[in-house]
């Protein structure tokens, strides 16, 4: 399955925070996929010509600061886990038009409640989610910089680089 992340760049200390939280609340996707917001979802395949129509996106989308404002625990219905999200504030509109253009380039899907978020721990019990003590987190909001966004292919439990797509550049 092929999915496009935005790979926002914190602080070493921020990173370091959003790492061990993670690890420690959701140790499998930690060591797979570093902290991201995802654009588009689970695409069987992309051609390089969708490829092509993604680098023309980015090339004409700046990069723009992103800020995490608010956790939020949700009900992932597709895997039958609990979440613990945080919401995007500042960069959200950014984020949301780039979902929407990506994913109309692909003739994807374009979910209609798209909300630009991080997905910081998972766990079958949502007791679990709730009793998460949020002062391991950075303190809200935190900020970083998305400077581009990156297409993955998830086989085998693994993700492998497609393309990187830059902020701002022309397409190559």
């Amino acid at each position: 399955m092929i999915y496009v992340l935005a790979y926002p760049e914190f602080t070493h200390d921020v990173a370091a925070q959003i790492d061990a939280f993670r690890a420690a609340h959701e140790p499998d996707r930690a060591r797979m996929v570093a902290p991201h917001v995802t654009l588009v979802f689970a695409l069987p395949d992309v051609e390089e010509r969708t490829l092509s129509k993604w680098r023309d996106v980015t090339a004409s989308t700046p990069a723009f600061s992103v800020s995490f404002a608010k956790a939020r625990p949700e009900f992932d219905p597709h895997e039958g886990t609990h979440k613990l999200f945080l919401d995007c504030d500042a960069g959200s509109d950014e984020l949301s038009r780039l979902h929407i253009a990506l994913n109309e380039a692909a003739g994807a899907s374009v979910v209609p409640s798209y909300q630009p978020h991080m997905t910081v721990a998972t766990n079958r019990d949502a007791d679990r989610i709730a009793a998460l003590d949020l002062s391991e987190l950075p303190p809200l909001p935190f900020y970083g910089q998305v400077k581009q966004l990156v297409a993955e292919r998830l086989e085998d439990g693994m993700l492998t680089t497609l393309a990187q797509l830059p902020l701002g550049h022309a397409a190559s």
